[in-house]
């Protein structure tokens, strides 16, 4: 039998070579996912794109609401917990010393641990248990203000009794309040509107067709 020529095993080493190289990558996927930094962690489904109320604790906490309730994350956000089933979370708005109130498609709850556990607030005299937004004045936190669907903004001084303010924000699917009582909405139908009271509205911007995720931060 002839001896082999020298070309004759180059496809046994471009095997072993492609063999060695697949097992390098692997083994960088495997410590990129070690260090938690490259391959996707199993918490990342909780993140499942089901985006509607976002907050900051402080400390590195943040609360996630979406329709399965609210996940939790202790560090930045790298972690979450599964959504606690707390209700169909639409908005989450803080109160000093860390309370959190949950506002959504027939619910209203009050966490006053971080969003570890929340408790029934009651809807008062609300007309409809069909919150599209959720938003506590910061320079007076006993004012809360309750966008119904359908129906526009209430709003209440004791978290009892709710005064209708205005149906400007109807079709609304988030509102803010900042110092001072300036309230902010994003209307479906106007985009991101704008007023002193909450009486009338103008429109300040025309919003993406998406405008039903409420992302705001406060520290």
């Amino acid at each position: 039998m002839s001896a082999p020529r020298a070309g004759a095993s180059r496809p046994a080493r471009a095997r072993r070579w492609g063999a060695a190289l697949t097992a390098a990558v692997g083994a960088g996927l495997l410590l990129f996912a070690a260090l938690g930094r490259g391959a996707p962690r199993a918490t990342d489904a909780v993140l499942s794109g089901d985006y509607h109320a976002l907050r900051a604790l402080g400390g590195g906490t943040l609360l996630y609401g979406q329709h399965a309730g609210v996940a939790r994350s202790v560090d930045g956000g790298r972690t979450w917990s599964a959504p606690d089933g707390a209700g169909d979370a639409m908005a989450l708005a803080v109160l000093p010393g860390r309370a959190v109130i949950l506002a959504g498609h027939d619910v209203l709850k009050v966490s006053r641990d971080g969003g570890v556990t929340w408790h029934d607030q009651g809807f008062g005299n609300l007309p409809s248990t069909d919150l599209h937004g959720f938003a506590v004045r910061p320079d007076r936190p006993d004012t809360w203000y309750a966008n119904v669907a359908g129906r526009g903004l209430y709003r209440t001084a004791d978290g009892v009794t709710w005064r209708a303010v205005s149906p400007g924000t109807r079709d609304a699917m988030a509102v803010a309040a900042a110092p001072g009582g300036r309230l902010y909405a994003l209307s479906m139908s106007q985009g991101l509107v704008t007023s002193p009271t909450g009486v009338d509205w103008q429109r300040v911007a025309r919003a993406p067709q998406a405008v039903s995720v409420d992302v705001v931060l406060a520290t």
